[in-house]
């Protein structure tokens, strides 16, 4: 009899502990679920009354997924669930079929490289695909790679001089590449929005783990681009820093940051003047600061201020700078 107790008492106990497992969300790298669902789009077709979606994931785990199983339902204008006009349902089981890669950003243009004639002189006057996806508010945009290879977007448009750089922290955590198209899930035409309730991921090796809609939902999905425009900010910078220059004037820079507009700008912003370096010919810290003690007695030894004072009001007023 004791040992039947005992017996019924681990069964138990494992049991309580396999179901606190499964209530746990997958998290991948970084705390990050494993599975991160980066976009998710619904489309209607008011002529019919179907519905479908379009799926943008990305695997943040370090396995490869064989597939995931999506428990996605259908609301009303007021949030609740609706059944399909045909079989009453109103949660549908999809299924997206891997393999699945971890996610690894990769600077390896994905095609062709097409000239931009109108950006001639810039580094977009040759760019590539990249085969990466990343939002802007409610936009999905292309990603692309610069004749150096670095990642940039378009988000104003179809001028390539609007381009955007990605961040490193939007290249780790904001592209995708991963899609899906689930045509005609619902047939009703008082649906007004699809809801994610859950996600069931089975990798390669036979594990499975459970994500709540919640959880899988990227915080990404309506964000912003963290940068501005490039040669927008080039022009801000114009008074104190020429890429030509720059290089010139800082040659130990080129071992470590190479040929490279993008990084020898965001070197300059984030470094060059705080260490006082020469941006350009135009400009030079310790000639402005004895051509103006006046700015000498406000700004003491920040040297970004006289860089600043420069660009605002300093050339305009004739201040002598070299």
């Amino acid at each position: 009899m004791l040992k039947c107790i005992k017996k019924n008492a681990i069964v138990i106990f494992l049991t309580l502990v396999f179901c606190f497992l499964i209530g746990l969300p997958a998290v991948g790298a970084g705390g990050k679920p494993s599975v991160e669902l980066m976009d998710f789009r619904m489309t209607r077709n008011d002529a019919y009354g179907w519905v479908s979606a379009e799926f943008y994931c990305r695997n943040n785990s370090n396995k490869v997924i064989k597939y995931i199983e999506w428990d996605i339902s259908a609301r009303n204008r007021v949030g609740d669930r609706i059944g399909d006009a045909i079989t009453g349902v109103s949660v549908a089981k999809l299924q997206t079929i891997g393999p699945m890669e971890p996610f690894t950003p990769n600077a390896t243009p994905n095609g062709q490289k097409y000239t931009a004639f109108n950006a001639q002189g810039t580094p977009f006057s040759e760019y590539s695909y990249s085969g990466y996806w990343m939002n802007h508010g409610v936009d999905r945009l292309n990603v692309y790679l610069d004749r150096y290879n670095n990642f940039f977007v378009v988000p104003y448009g179809n001028d390539i001089r609007d381009a955007v750089y990605l961040t490193d922290d939007e290249i780790l955590n904001a592209m995708y590449t991963d899609y899906v198209v689930f045509d005609n899930i619902f047939y009703n035409f008082l649906i007004d929005h699809l809801q994610i309730e859950r996600a069931v991921v089975t990798y390669m090796d036979n594990t499975t783990e459970v994500i709540s809609g919640a959880d899988v939902v990227s915080d990404r999905r309506y964000a912003g681009l963290q940068n501005a425009p490039f040669l927008s900010t080039v022009q801000q910078y114009s008074a104190v820093y020429n890429y030509e220059d720059y290089k010139a004037l800082n040659q130990d820079l080129i071992a470590t940051l190479g040929d490279n507009p993008k990084r020898l700008l965001e070197h300059f912003i984030n470094n060059g003047m705080k260490e006082g370096r020469q941006g350009s010919y135009e400009f030079n810290l310790e000639a402005y600061k004895a051509n103006n003690p006046d700015l000498v007695a406000a700004f003491g030894n920040d040297n970004v201020k006289y860089y600043e004072h420069y660009i605002s009001s300093g050339k305009a007023e004739g201040r002598k700078a070299v």
